[in-house]
């Protein structure tokens, strides 16, 4: 066995003439099977138990600049789908370059063959441009056959043979063949080969072979993960054949290089290499006198070259005549696979694909003086190239390179939005092949100008009503080539989805008030901008709120795994060439003096094959800020991946923080206010938003959100009403019925809790509801409803805590705190349970020495602190521990400050210590959550701000 690798077979020293005319044909042929073919014998093939792809043979011929292809296809139908789409039989080739011929089409079926073709029915032609809304226009031929009289069980068993001589490469020849690896999902792949004609990924039997005579010069190649054996000389033909499936094998990691994870793949040619290659295509791209007779043209071109700008300029502006006033449709008709169409009949028929738009681009960079020339590229294969075979099928793509002031810019007429501020930018292609005369070789295609960024994106806040609000603003995305001319002729439609598609990256909340496209100077510019209401600046964890602009951060992250051992030696690819420009301008709610700022306002660095680059400026309550993200594209070896790892890290820490002090002012300050002048510009930019969707709920929903949050209880219930009518649901009536308990209003809450209810009849809205209940003094009913209700362990826990409630408030506390002490005696160690206990005992003051132990235990195992300190804080409160009530409620609310009823439960505490600020933070907590008064009653605190009777 021989690791693989190019094998070149030698050949006489006379090579010989291209001496075979194909006789190709618009109908397929039916005959017998060439001489040279091994057929396969379907009774020996050791079949799989759960495998219906039997056979997938494929036997290749290569001879006199001809490739046959033949194909072996037994398939087992196992079930009535597989009648459908097994039994209609396609078969595609082109016709301009070689025939199908159809062997035999046979039924297998219990030792029987049944000769499909015997029974007269021939294959229907044809042509099916499948592509064709993508602009493609192949030339081939489809063939069917409707299969008749299948039953399930039966074989169906298809021997073809598809030629192929190409035109364009003049006697040589070209194949590359898929070699699958073992797989677990046999069937599903082996339909779509029976469809498609391709090897099998997976079957009882399959086998590629390839056979060529021994005085023919034949290169071969395989993926080098792949072993292959080498070919064998027999009857003047060399024979490579190969037993598949491949073994398994564990697939690279999704980072390395495209060479790296390319499917196995048997390449045969005739090339001699990649000069051999650039000399066979290069005659197809001479453009000599093509624009003879073609005045229209010709004076287009020399009106470029009239105007007073450099040559970078005309050569921008011969770009842009191929990309827009030809369309793209690759047409291969006639041998246009390789062979491009003239530079007449492109611009006559106004259409062409990248061959002919290439020649019309070269011949018109040719009359501008311009020194250029075409070359092939590939849009898939990336830094693979340079492991391929040297055939033409290495490449899918070609365009031009042209040499301006001593400068490279590569130019593709099939590309839009050509624009000088990124005609220097390389494209996604890693090598190209230029096609000349005398030959040419590989050549890394070079980034050498600095890349230009292809969008820019601004934004504009206004963060000056509160640290915790949300914001104005709006968001701007500048755009220079393909996607300006992309967005600059979407329908207006299109172009608001492509808004909301950015708005919802913003965050929760973002509500779109305008959207603006503006085209620029051409096409090839456009503006997208997006105003509206956006979420605030600063997120905050328990008491600080921190702001962080940028992106850096994220985009410095760089974690490659190569953990396994087989991966150890694989480089990493960083991607394609890009750079992105983030710029926001912000007024902060205060003066940057009262702000802890951490990190550098000017920053540079570079890792992982990026460049980062961060510039603020910061003066009073404005922030201007810039960061830049280059990727250079390329790879990064094994040997440096520990350093980059490194510097990527360190990079990633560099966050740039805004913090706020401890004692910023917060939303609830408009708690209780009449005067919300502040907010007036929220309140009409919610307007704006609810007008511009008026039969939409999400708008009046963040409005009801920003309300809620600013206090305006009334508000929100007005806006969740207008959106009930628009679409009740239960959330909404929920939602609602929140507004009228924090108005005290339990009758009306009561009313949209039962429709919720009945809308959604699960445990926790009917809790909700007899909560309402029991607020009304409508006990019994609440008990009955509580009684109905069922539900997993924890509802049964938190129905088994409401019953507890209902039996202290009818007066029975000890009957209340051993309900909740049977759930406890299942859980003892259950944190929320044990916090459940010592809430119940300090509200309701029973068995206070009972207590201390259990809201120890919460304290010290729950994963919500703040809320367990304000239990005990309660708990500490009645058994009149005030230094210890008002340690835990201080620390709760250093955890949570917008827990309104810790503010109540400190200003209580605080009036029994006879501090003077009491009633302050009763006010304060009452202002912000009006029913407290209401729940705090039942458990005996009589709250008028002044006065505490417990």
């Amino acid at each position: 066995m021989k690791r693989a690798s190019v094998y070149r077979i030698a050949a006489s020293a006379t090579a010989l003439a291209y001496c075979y005319a194909v006789q190709a044909g618009e109908a397929p042929r039916y005959e017998a099977a060439p001489g040279w073919v091994d057929a396969v014998s379907v009774a020996s093939v050791d079949r799989g138990e759960n495998n219906d792809l039997i056979v997938s043979d494929q036997q290749v011929r290569i001879e006199d600049g001809l490739r046959w292809d033949y194909h072996d296809r037994v398939y087992r139908l196992s079930d009535v789908k597989d009648m459908s789409d097994i039994g209609t039989l396609k078969f595609q080739w082109l016709p301009d370059k070689g025939d199908l011929i159809i062997h035999e089409i046979v039924i297998l079926r219990d030792g029987q063959i049944i000769n499909v073709l015997d029974q007269g029915k021939g294959l229907e032609v044809l042509r099916r441009e499948q592509l064709l809304e993508m602009g493609v226009l192949d030339g081939s031929l489809t063939a069917t056959l409707a299969v008749p009289g299948l039953v399930v069980g039966d074989k169906v068993r298809t021997r073809y043979s598809i030629t192929l001589s190409d035109q364009a490469l003049k006697g040589d020849v070209q194949s590359q063949i898929r070699l699958p690896r073992e797989t677990s999902n046999a069937k599903g792949n082996a339909i779509s080969v029976m469809l498609q004609g391709r090897a099998a990924p997976e079957a009882d039997y399959t086998r590629v072979m390839v056979s060529w005579p021994v005085s023919m010069d034949v290169s071969y190649k395989t993926s080098s993960s792949v072993e292959i054996s080498p070919p064998v000389t027999r009857d003047g033909y060399q024979w490579l054949e190969i037993a598949l499936p491949l073994p398994a094998a564990d697939p690279p990691p999704a980072d390395a290089p495209l060479r790296y994870r390319m499917p196995p793949t048997l390449q045969v040619g005739t090339f001699a290499n990649w000069a051999d290659v650039a000399q066979t295509m290069a005659p197809y791209y001479f453009t000599k006198g093509s624009l003879d007779g073609l005045t229209d043209l010709a004076d287009k071109v020399d009106a470029i070259g009239a105007r007073p700008v450099s040559t970078l300029e005309k050569a921008v502006a011969a770009l842009e005549l191929v990309q827009e006033d030809i369309r793209y449709l690759l047409n291969g008709l006639d041998g246009g696979n390789y062979i491009p169409q003239s530079v007449a009949t492109t611009w006559r028929l106004k259409y062409g694909d990248c061959k002919a738009k290439t020649v019309m681009l070269l011949a018109v960079l040719d009359r501008l003086g311009i020194e250029a020339q075409a070359v092939l590229v590939s849009t898939n294969l990336g830094n693979a190239v340079p492991e391929s075979l040297p055939i033409p099928g290495a490449f899918n793509h070609v365009l031009v390179r042209a040499v301006i002031d001593g400068q490279e810019y590569f130019l593709d007429g099939t590309s839009v939005g050509a624009n000088i501020a990124i005609i220097g930018n390389v494209p996604p292609f890693e090598y190209y092949l230029p096609l000349q005369e005398d030959g040419a070789t590989l050549t890394t295609i070079a980034q050498t100008l600095p890349l230009a960024p292809e969008a820019e994106m601004q934004l504009e806040f206004d963060g000056s009503a509160g640290l915790d609000l949300p914001v104005l603003g709006s968001v701007k995305v500048m755009m220079v080539g393909p996607r300006a001319v992309q967005i600059n002729g979407q329908s207006d439609k299109a172009k608001e989805a492509l808004a909301n598609g950015l708005a919802s990256n913003m965050g929760e909340g973002t509500q779109i008030i305008d959207t603006v496209v503006e085209q620029g100077a051409d096409d090839s510019q456009a503006t997208l901008t997006i105003t509206g209401v956006f979420p605030p600046l600063f997120k905050f964890t328990e008491n600080r709120g921190e702001f962080t602009p940028g992106r850096m951060a994220k985009a410095a992250q760089f974690t490659p795994n190569r953990s396994e051992k087989q991966w150890q030696d694989l480089p990493v690819s960083v991607g394609r060439r890009t750079s992105d420009i983030y710029v926001m301008r912000a007024k902060l709610p205060l003066d940057s003096s009262e702000l802890d700022v951490k990190g550098k306002l000017q920053f540079e660095a570079e890792a992982a094959g990026k460049v980062f680059s961060r510039k603020v400026q910061v003066v009073g309550r404005e922030i201007e800020f810039l960061e830049q993200v280059t990727s250079l594209g390329g790879e990064i070896s094994p040997e440096q991946l520990p350093e980059e790892r490194r510097k990527a890290a360190a990079i990633a820490r560099e966050k740039l923080t805004f913090s706020t002090p401890d004692d910023a002012p917060r939303r609830w300050r408009f708690a209780g206010k009449t005067d919300r002048s502040a907010l007036q510009p929220l309140e009409d930019a919610y307007a704006k938003a609810i007008a511009k969707k008026p039969d939409e709920i999400a708008p009046l929903e963040a409005r009801a959100r920003f309300r809620i949050a600013t206090f305006d209880f009334a508000g929100a219930a007005k806006d969740l009403s207008a959106a009930i009518d628009i679409k009740a649901s239960a959330e909404l009536f929920q939602q609602r019925a929140e507004m009228h308990i924090r108005m005290r209003d339990w009758a009306s809450a009561k009313a949209d809790l039962e429709s919720a209810y009945a809308l959604d009849p699960l445990p926790p809205t009917g809790m909700r509801l007899a909560n309402a209940l029991a607020h009304l003094n409508q006990l019994s009913q609440a008990r009955d409803l509580l009684a109905q209700q069922s539900g997993d362990t924890d509802a049964q826990r938190l129905i088994a805590f409401e019953l507890a409630e209902l039996d202290a408030i009818e007066g029975d506390k000890d009957a209340g705190l051993a309900r909740i002490e049977d759930v406890l005696a299942e859980s003892p160690s259950d944190p929320t349970l044990l916090n459940a206990k010592c809430w119940f005992i300090g509200t309701w003051e029973v068995q206070l020495e009972r207590g201390e132990e259990a809201c120890r235990l919460a304290v010290e195992r729950g994963k919500n602190p703040a809320q367990a300190l304000d239990s005990r804080a309660m708990y500490h409160l009645r058994a009149g521990q005030l230094e210890k009530a008002r340690a835990d409620i201080e620390e709760a609310l250093q955890l949570a400050p917008w827990q309104a009823p810790s503010v109540l439960l400190r200003g209580l505490i605080k009036l029994k210590q006879d501090d003077a600020t009491a009633e302050q933070d009763i006010a304060d907590a009452i202002a912000r959550q009006p029913d407290l008064v209401d729940t705090y009653s039942r458990w005996g605190f009589a709250i008028d701000l002044a006065v505490d009777q417990p």
